[in-house]
């Protein structure tokens, strides 16, 4: 972790600047579409949802990983 430069930085902001400034006009998108506003927004947050979860569930797998896997000479070699 020490050795990332800050320049990484830039690019998630300005992701997440996309990302804010593309959502007003999805959620009036979908809530036309879609006729019910609830449903609308459950609709474009569901994906985002699902993306953190995912993310989560990785980071903490490797997280959990003590040693990394074997590659498969090395495990053709052991069984």
């Amino acid at each position: 972790m020490e050795n990332i430069s800050a320049a990484w930085l830039y690019p998630v902001i300005v992701i997440a600047g996309a990302l804010q400034a593309w959502g007003p006009p999805m959620n009036n998108a979908l809530k036309k579409a879609l006729v019910n506003p609830w449903l609308g927004s459950l609709v474009s947050f569901l994906p985002i949802i699902a993306g953190v979860g995912y993310l989560l569930h990785a980071a903490i797998t490797l997280a959990r990983m003590k040693t990394p896997a074997p590659d498969l000479p090395a495990a053709s070699q052991q069984g």
